[in-house]
């Protein structure tokens, strides 16, 4: 049953805006999850509800969605844990989707935005992601109209905004903010491609790690951040496991954002198994290890050791 109260929450937006793991839109998530996830030290989850267009193109919640969501909130709550509501275009929206050609896609998900925030109101422990991983150039000019409209309802609601294309660092380099406060800047880090997909697409030939590469990929970021003194959240970030070098490329990342103070959700949480940091290299073996070292290093990050 969705939410129809609401809960009596004491959870407030985390220093630094929190740290945690990507739960991406995958159903059936329980709080008994939740426990699991909180015992790792994490203070954030990131979850996706997905929109799609139906005949007339319209973009509508699809079938579950909102009880998911719901079950999120409630499950974050009773765990102390900040919640990222992300809004997910199914399929993706790439360059070439038709979301961006299409004016009854685009005023729908006004719409929709208009609806979630009366519906989520009352639940200050949340905070909106307005869209995963726009791709078209024109998104800057269309997340001002979704914004004001959360704002005319909920003025002081945490904001999140990815800059396109796909929220990518490289993005931040050319990027000035949005003309409003309460706005978090998300990149999702998975630069290099082709070393962090490696073995997903047959056309990606992937690089020997470097030392510093990820650093490097990510000084646009940094660079934002100084100049406009604005928060930085990374929403995804991660690599296939049996990548060589994973560790130390995922240790490259989080000193970076333990450096810089910027908060984190790791992609993913127990969803396939390709990004799951307690299952190791053999692509055979999906079995889930707490020993698993890509894992011990976020565990000990959300538990708020120092990387040296």
């Amino acid at each position: 049953m969705l939410l129809k109260t609401p809960l009596t929450l004491t959870v407030q937006p985390a220093p630094s805006f929190g740290r945690g793991w990507n739960l991406a839109s995958q159903s059936g998530r329980t709080l008994a999850d939740y426990r699991r996830i909180a015992a790792t030290g994490a203070n954030l989850t990131r979850f996706g509800v997905v929109l799609q267009a139906d005949a007339a193109g319209v973009l509508q919640f699809t079938p579950g969605t909102l009880q998911e969501a719901a079950n999120h909130i409630s499950f974050s709550a009773q765990c102390g844990i900040h919640l990222v509501l992300a809004v997910c275009l199914d399929p993706w929206p790439s360059r070439a989707s038709t979301f961006w050609t299409t004016p009854s896609q685009q005023a729908s998900l006004l719409q929709r935005w208009q609806e979630l925030v009366v519906t989520w109101l009352p639940y200050r422990h949340v905070s909106f992601d307005i869209l995963n991983e726009a791709q078209h150039e024109s998104w800057p000019a269309l997340a001002p109209s979704i914004i004001q409209a959360i704002r005319a309802v909920d003025p002081s609601r945490i904001i999140i905004y990815e800059p396109p294309p796909q929220a990518s660092p490289s993005a931040f380099a050319q990027m000035t903010p949005l003309p409003f406060d309460g706005i978090v800047y998300s990149t999702h880090m998975y630069e290099p491609h082709e070393f962090t997909h490696q073995g997903i697409y047959d056309n990606l030939v992937p690089p020997a790690f470097q030392p510093g590469a990820a650093t490097a990929c990510l000084q646009p970021v940094v660079d934002f951040q100084s100049r406009y003194n604005v928060p930085i959240y990374v929403g995804e970030f991660g690599c296939v496991r049996w990548a060589p070098h994973r560790l130390d490329y995922l240790t490259e990342v989080v000193k970076v954002c333990q450096a810089q103070g910027w908060g984190w959700s790791y992609h993913a949480w127990e969803e396939w198994d390709a990004w799951d940091a307690q299952c190791n290299a053999d692509r055979n073996d999906p079995t889930r290890r707490a020993d698993e070292p890509s894992y011990v290093l976020l565990t000990r990050a959300l538990l708020g050791y120092t990387l040296g």
